[in-house]
């Protein structure tokens, strides 16, 4: 099985470990097939590399601290024993900060990333984030014109042109441009979403009630899985 961790990372989360060579490898696969396991398949159904990039690290990350997690307690984990005790003196799993799930056992640090990235909620679906700004209340037309850097002539060249709706604060305020400079901007709008997912940073302007207003400043607001939630522009 491809694991979701390398070496690399399992010394980068988890220094100092004894765990080298062949025996980290398959570790690194155990931890793996059960993380994949506590996701209820997820992962292996939508396929790592598809996950966004905050998916990725957070199951990089709980995938070393599981293969971790199974080194440390190996003998427990494979007794079928819930607590063991001889003369007074015993060993039982702190119910508080394990936890079990399809017969798979983690520490309460694993499991939490798995829950940021959405996919080891329980149901047959995903965890869906709540949309914040409300396709209802996305009510003044506005056409936003996107730019990626310069042509020959030293025009911006366009990327593309979002014609939607959106939310609009016309009240305006201030803030720091790039020469942390004070600037102030005309309004704020809300759009639901990523208006352009193949666009890393957002420039251009906006036709917006009968103005033409640049884009000083753009945001994307995302879930705890990495997804956008919603697009924010500063405009002036």
């Amino acid at each position: 099985m491809f694991a979701y961790a390398t070496p690399d990372d399992y010394t980068l989360y988890c220094p100092g470990s004894t765990l080298s060579g062949y025996e980290l490898n398959a570790a690194l696969e155990r931890a793996s097939s059960q993380i994949d396991a506590l996701c209820y398949g997820r992962i292996r159904r939508a396929g790592f590399d598809n996950l966004t990039e905050f998916q990725q690290d957070c199951i990089r990350r709980a995938t070393c601290l599981h293969a971790e997690f199974l080194s440390a307690y190996a003998d427990a984990l494979e007794s079928p024993l819930q607590s063991y005790g001889i003369n007074g003196v015993s060993m039982t799993f702190d119910a508080n900060r394990v936890r079990q799930q399809g017969g798979v056992t983690t520490s309460g640090e694993v499991y939490g990333l798995l829950l940021q990235t959405g996919l080891a909620h329980r149901g047959g679906v995903v965890m869906k984030w709540p949309q914040l700004v409300k396709p209802w209340a996305c009510k003044v037309p506005i056409t936003i014109t996107l730019t990626d850097g310069i042509d020959e002539d030293g025009a911006p060249k366009t990327f593309a042109t979002v014609e939607t709706h959106c939310s609009c604060n016309g009240k305006g305020g201030w803030s720091v441009d790039e020469h942390r400079q004070m600037v102030r901007y005309t309004c704020t709008v809300l759009i639901p979403g990523d208006i352009a997912p193949q666009q890393e940073h957002l420039t251009g302007w906006a036709d917006l009630l009968g103005k033409r207003l640049t884009i000083h400043a753009a945001d994307r607001a995302r879930n705890p899985d990495g997804s956008v939630n919603f697009t924010k522009l500063e405009l002036m």
